[in-house]
């Protein structure tokens, strides 16, 4: 790829290199410079592409952020700044093409984690609402074990609302969707899906936590389990939330990021 000439004439010769060994070339009748540069596949980053590949690699074994800057002998902030471009252009290419697939079971479930300090630190602190708890909404196909669509945020009627649209905007065909009781899925799935899912309910009875269970930020263990039909008449041998359970399990075990005590604010 060139950058086009600034001027219409074409008598041209070479003109050096700049800094990063593009050729320049310069106009002899108005003397005015241009590029001939590549394209910048990392932006503005200025690392070496097979650099990034092994700090891409890194990341995608479960290494930590600082591990990886030691390992590849980079700085930080640049390993966090790679993270950043190249996983926005996952989400980006993952919304334009995966999009209307073909389901038979879907599962919903939510992984906790939190940003700088859990939710009672920030509120004691004052520290705003871009710190504290935060949750990562998935959906996965039973049966495949696709992850259609998945979403950040509080665990809100809101952030429920958008992760619905995008399981909405994922799917086709009419298929049943399983949850656990967190009540703002009984809404969400009625306004996005409601036309085309039975919704199933997998309601935890919890007992009584521990004062360890309380200080280790930890459920109290599980008494029984219920199912219930939330909307319209779901299959309910298949109300089963196990699957995406173990399966944000796996990410949680995998990615240590996604661990409670290693999540840190990024700005």
């Amino acid at each position: 790829m060139m950058i086009a000439p600034a001027c219409k004439h074409d008598q041209t010769r070479k003109d050096g290199k700049d800094r990063h060994g593009n050729q320049r070339h310069k106009c002899c009748l108005c003397g005015k410079r241009w590029t001939e540069g590549r394209p910048k596949l990392l932006g503005d980053m200025r690392i070496d592409l097979t650099l990034a590949e092994s700090i891409l690699k890194h990341l995608c074994e479960g290494t930590s952020v600082r591990a990886t800057a030691r390992l590849t002998n980079v700085c930080k902030q640049t390993v966090l700044d790679l993270l950043m471009l190249i996983g926005g252009r996952c989400d980006r290419f993952l919304q334009l093409n995966l999009r209307g697939v073909a389901v038979e079971d879907i599962q919903v479930d939510e992984v906790w984690q939190f940003i700088y300090c859990k939710e009672k630190t920030a509120k004691q602190k004052r520290l705003g609402s871009a710190v504290g708890d935060s949750y990562c909404f998935t959906a996965i196909e039973r049966n495949t074990k696709l992850m259609v669509a998945w979403h950040f945020g509080k665990r809100d009627q809101y952030n429920t609302d958008a992760f619905c649209a995008k399981l909405a905007y994922a799917t086709s065909g009419r298929f049943q969707i399983s949850s656990d009781g967190f009540q703002p899925y009984l809404s969400s799935v009625v306004r996005y899906l409601g036309h085309r899912v039975e919704h199933g309910v997998l309601v935890k009875i919890f007992g009584q936590p521990s004062i360890d269970e309380q200080r280790r930020y930890s459920p109290a263990k599980i008494k029984a389990v219920k199912k219930e039909a939330a909307f319209n008449l779901p299959d309910m041998k298949r109300v089963c939330t196990s699957h995406v359970e173990r399966q944000n399990l796996n990410f949680r075990t995998f990615m240590r990021r996604m661990g409670s005590v290693r999540q840190v604010a990024h700005n």
